[in-house]
């Protein structure tokens, strides 16, 4: 780093640090108006504008389904499903390649549902790749950097509709949840899967709630 150019003298930059250091209780001192040592390392960051792009390709698939074309030949109406599914592909160039951080390569999700005769339920899974979360140079280490871990969950939601399935008018809504059955755990890790830096076990929830109008 060429610090002439900022019109900042090499000895005075130098003592700046030198003293910053030792009013901090570092070991650096001063004889005279030389520098005699500097024991402590002082590490300075910056942000700094470099030549690089980042690329990024996506596709996004969706299907609706209902199956009501094979289950009503049984006497059976309502059922069916649907999905969707993003891949993402990015690609840094340059100088400094950048990252879209948070972003994952894979996620998808697919619900399965009931509908009729006042009754809906609802089953749902949905998946996202672990992503890199944080920028290099985490925790001191140039090439490290924190990522997010595979994470999937498992979902069901019900609506009971009094009114249409007992024929009583304005009678209320019963609703039934249960989030994350398989009690999915969130996480994050170190540069490495087996450095993990944070769990997080939510655990399963259950949800009963009544809907009305007056």
């Amino acid at each position: 780093m060429q610090l002439t150019g900022f019109r900042i003298d090499h000895l005075a930059h130098q003592r700046h640090l030198t003293v910053v250091v030792g009013r901090g209780g570092g070991p650096g001192h001063f004889v005279g108006e030389m520098v005699a040592q500097l024991l402590a390392i002082v590490q300075i960051t910056q942000q700094v504008n470099a030549s690089g792009a980042l690329t990024v390709n996506g596709l996004e698939f969706q299907w609706v389904q209902p199956l009501d074309f094979i289950t009503e030949r049984f006497g059976v109406k309502g059922f069916g499903f649907n999905a969707n599914a993003t891949i993402v592909d990015q690609k840094g160039s340059g100088a400094a390649p950048a990252t879209a951080l948070g972003v994952a390569k894979y996620t998808y999700n697919v619900t399965g549902y009931y509908e009729n005769h006042g009754i809906t339920l609802r089953l749902s899974t949905t998946f996202q790749k672990g992503a890199q979360v944080t920028n290099p140079g985490q925790n001191g280490i140039a090439a490290a950097a924190f990522f997010t871990k595979d994470y999937r969950q498992t979902d069901f939601s019900s609506i009971f509709d009094l009114e249409k399935i007992l024929g009583i008018r304005r009678a209320p809504q019963i609703t039934f949840d249960v989030v994350n059955i398989t009690k999915s755990t969130l996480g994050n890790y170190f540069q490495f899967p087996n450095a993990t830096q944070q769990l997080d076990r939510p655990g399963r929830q259950f949800m009963i709630g009544v809907r009305g109008t007056f």
